[in-house]
C-alpha cells in the first residue's frame, strides 16, 4: 500500500474530515471524489497502479511543480490532486510507495 503524508497539518485535517473538505473545496468539486482519490492512492501497491487507471489522467508535472505528479479529481475536470514521491525513482513508478499530498484540489493551469 502507498503511504500518504501531507504537506502540513491543515491539509491533513481537511483530508481526514468530510465536513472540512466540504467547507474548503465543496464549491469546486464534490468532497467524496477527493476522498475516493485519496483511497485509490493509499490502496495502490505503488503509484504505478495509478498510472494504469486511465480515468485519473496521471501525469508528471513540470515548471514550478517539477518532480511532482497529479491526478484528476473528477474525470476530465480542471481540478487535480498534486503529490510528490518520498521514496523510489521517478523513472520507475513501481518503486514509489510513499507520497506527500501537497494540494488536494488545484487548478494549476
Amino acid at each position: 500500500m502507498v503511504e500518504l503524508s501531507y504537506r502540513n497539518k491543515k491539509l491533513e485535517k481537511e483530508a481526514e474530515n468530510i465536513d472540512e473538505l466540504r467547507r474548503a473545496y465543496g464549491k469546486l468539486v464534490p468532497p467524496n471524489l477527493i476522498v475516493r482519490r485519496l483511497n485509490q492512492i493509499s490502496a495502490s501497491q505503488s503509484i504505478q497502479d495509478l498510472w494504469q487507471l486511465k480515468q485519473l489522467h496521471f501525469h508528471a508535472l513540470e515548471g514550478r511543480y517539477k518532480g511532482y505528479f497529479a491526478i484528476d479529481i473528477k474525470p476530465r475536470g480542471k481540478y487535480r490532486m498534486i503529490f510528490r514521491p518520498l521514496n523510489g525513482k521517478r523513472e520507475d513508478l513501481r518503486t514509489i510507495t510513499q507520497v506527500e499530498i501537497t494540494e488536494l484540489c488545484s487548478n494549476y493551469h
